[in-house]
C-alpha cells in the first residue's frame, strides 16, 4: 500500500511522455481505489490493470491493479475529466468522470467499482469527500465501503481483543453501494467513526443475524496505525462476488 503523499505534499512533479508538469502548493488530493472484478487470466497472461488519466495528461506511473490504490494525486484546482484507462494500450477507457472540481486542500477518494459493461465498456466510478482531520490521542478513524457487487447487506462488528473486557463498534446493514449512489448516500459512505487504538477482529455477519459470511479477520494496532504507532485513518472494504472474484476483504490506511 502506497503513503498519501496529498496530506504534506509543498508541491509535485509529473513526467508523462516527456513532458513536465508542476503543481503550486494550492492543490487538491484524489486517491484512486480499484475494486472492478475482472475474469482471472490464463495462466502466463498478464492481468487487467489500469491508469490514472487527468484529462489528457497520464497521472499514474505504474499500473492500478485489481484492489490495489494509488495513494493521494496532487491536482491543482479547477474543473477535470478523470479517466481510468487500461494499462495495455493507454486508451480504452474503463471508467470516466466528467467535470469533476478540485479545490484546494480538499481530500477525495475515487472509487472505480462494479464490472464493465458489455455494452457501454465502463465500470462505475463514484467519488467520496475525504475529511482527514486527525482522531483524538489514543484513536484512529474507520469507516466500511461495500463494494463486492452481488454480497448481501453484512453487520461488519470490530471487536477490541486488546483490553478485558473486549468493546466493540458495528456498522450495521452495509448493502451494496449500487450502480448509482446518490449524493446522501456518498456523504454516508465517506464518514469516518473514531475508535480506541488497538488489536481488532473483524467480523463479518449477514445483515440482522450472527451467521458469519468471512472468516474472522484480524486487525492489528500497527496496521491501523502505521508509522508512529499513535494514530491513523483508514478504509475497510469487500470486493469480488463477479468475474470468479471470491469475496474478499481490503484495508486502506489514508493516514499515515
Amino acid at each position: 500500500m502506497k503513503k498519501i503523499l496529498g496530506i504534506v505534499l509543498a508541491g509535485a512533479m509529473l513526467t508523462s511522455c516527456g513532458k513536465v508538469e508542476k503543481y503550486s502548493n494550492d492543490y487538491g488530493s484524489a486517491n484512486f481505489l480499484n475494486v472492478v472484478p475482472f475474469s482471472p487470466p490464463p495462466p502466463g497472461s498478464p492481468a487487467v490493470t489500469m491508469r490514472v488519466f487527468e484529462d489528457t495528461l497520464m497521472r499514474t506511473a505504474s499500473n492500478l491493479s485489481y484492489r490495489g490504490s494509488t495513494g493521494y494525486l496532487a491536482f491543482s484546482p479547477g474543473t477535470k475529466t478523470i479517466q481510468l484507462r487500461s494499462s495495455a494500450d493507454l486508451s480504452t477507457v474503463f471508467a470516466e468522470a466528467i467535470s469533476q472540481e478540485f479545490a484546494y486542500n480538499k481530500a477525495s477518494t475515487y472509487l472505480v467499482y462494479d464490472t464493465v459493461n458489455n455494452s457501454t465498456g465502463r465500470a462505475k466510478i463514484a467519488r467520496l469527500n475525504d475529511t482527514l482531520t486527525l482522531p483524538a490521542a489514543g484513536f484512529v478513524k474507520m469507516r466500511f465501503l461495500p463494494l463486492a457487487k452481488f454480497a448481501p447487506a453484512v453487520d461488519v462488528t470490530l471487536v477490541r481483543t486488546s483490553v478485558t473486557p473486549a468493546d466493540s463498534i458495528t456498522f450495521f446493514n452495509m448493502g451494496y453501494i449500487g450502480e448509482n449512489p446518490t449524493q446522501a448516500e456518498l456523504d454516508a459512505l465517506s464518514s469516518f467513526r473514531s475508535m480506541p487504538i488497538g488489536n481488532y477482529a473483524l467480523r463479518m455477519k449477514l445483515a440482522g443475524t450472527q451467521t458469519l459470511i468471512a472468516a474472522p479477520l484480524s486487525l492489528s494496532a500497527a496496521t491501523l496505525t502505521g508509522t508512529g504507532g499513535s494514530t491513523g485513518i483508514s478504509s475497510l472494504y469487500i470486493a469480488g462476488t463477479a468475474k470468479e472474484q471470491p469475496l474478499s476483504v481490503g484495508i486502506q490506511r489514508h493516514y499515515p
